[in-house]
């Protein structure tokens, strides 16, 4: 009886480190999992921000009276940025194509080279709309954006 004893005794250490090895593993599992979602969201967070800031600066860098609008793209709105250089009008297009928001810049007269368009972000969805004059509206499957129009509002405001 004193041998089973002592070979309990001797067990007992050895089932107790095993038993906090096991935790340890669980707990580095969990906390790997915990980890890479915190990695998703603020991947997902950092794409949605991008893209919906960068309509954004685009629009007010870009804000005439009338330089702003919405035209019709390959899959489709588009957001259609006019300037002015000369006598030559010149746009910027901004649309989905093939699960990209892509931008395009040339001559106002030429039609749309989306297999040359440079590609902004990986979007499915890409949605324009005016609430009301001199307030656009961009929505993609990251969340919606309203930007006001400065100068549709001056050209009104004067009006």
């Amino acid at each position: 009886m004193k041998i089973r004893k002592e070979t309990w005794m001797h067990m007992y250490p050895l089932l107790l480190f095993a038993m906090i090895v096991l935790s340890l593993l669980f707990l580095m599992c969990a906390g790997t999992e915990v980890y890479s979602a915190a990695v998703e969201g603020q991947a997902y967070n950092r794409q949605a921000r991008a893209a919906l800031s960068y309509l954004a600066a685009r629009v007010h860098a870009a804000d005439n009276a009338g330089a702003v609008s919405i035209g019709a793209g390959p899959e489709g709105d588009a957001l259609v940025l006019r300037e002015r250089a000369g006598d030559d009008v010149y746009e910027t297009r901004i649309y989905l194509y093939e699960g990209a928001l892509r931008e395009e810049y040339g001559p106002a007269d030429l039609p749309l080279r989306p297999e040359s368009a440079e590609r902004i972000a990986a979007l499915e969805r890409f949605f324009l709309g005016e609430e009301r004059p001199g307030l656009l509206t961009a929505a993609t499957e990251y969340g919606e954006i309203h930007i006001a129009l400065r100068c549709e509002k001056e050209a009104a405001d004067d009006a």
